[in-house]
This record gives structure tokens, C-alpha cells and sequence, in this order.
């Protein structure tokens, strides 16, 4: 999957996203939020969650930025319950 056909996925199912907000490729700290980030330090992609109360969770950890659209692609429809 690439960057678009997520775009393209999210904004197709943004009813029942609904007040999440979706980072592709930013560290998002707002509440409710899923994600993924390119982090310099480790030199890895991040795919991440945080809460309402801004706590932040690391889902996976990837070399290769297509493996970490997948997993948040696969994390927003396992969340939203989206077939």
C-alpha cells in the first residue's frame, strides 16, 4: 500500500474515524491520535497511538516506511472496526 492509497482509505472512511486524527509521517502529540514517524535516532519508522490522555504508545518499529503504512493501515482497522 502506499501513502496515497492510505490517504485515500482514510478520508473514505473518516465517518467512522471519526475525531481521531490520522499522522502519516509526523509525531502527532494530540489526544487520539494513531500514526507513524520517521525517528532519527534509531533510524526506524514508529507506528504509534496516543490516548486521551496524551499517552503515547510505540505499536511496531520498522526499517522500511511501506511496512509502517501497512501496520497503520492494519491499525486503523482493526481500531475502527473497518472490514
Amino acid at each position: 500500500m502506499t501513502k496515497q492509497e492510505l490517504v485515500n482509505f482514510i478520508n473514505k472512511q473518516r465517518d467512522k474515524i471519526g475525531i481521531f486524527h490520522i499522522a502519516l509521517n509526523e509525531r502527532f502529540e494530540g489526544q487520539f491520535t494513531l500514526g507513524y514517524y520517521y525517528d532519527e535516532k534509531s533510524k526506524q519508522y514508529m507506528v504509534y497511538e496516543i490516548n486521551e490522555r496524551q499517552d503515547i504508545w510505540i505499536r511496531d518499529k520498522f526499517i522500511n516506511e511501506n511496512d509502517a503504512i501497512e501496520r497503520l493501515f492494519l491499525l486503523i482497522k482493526s481500531t475502527f472496526w473497518i472490514k
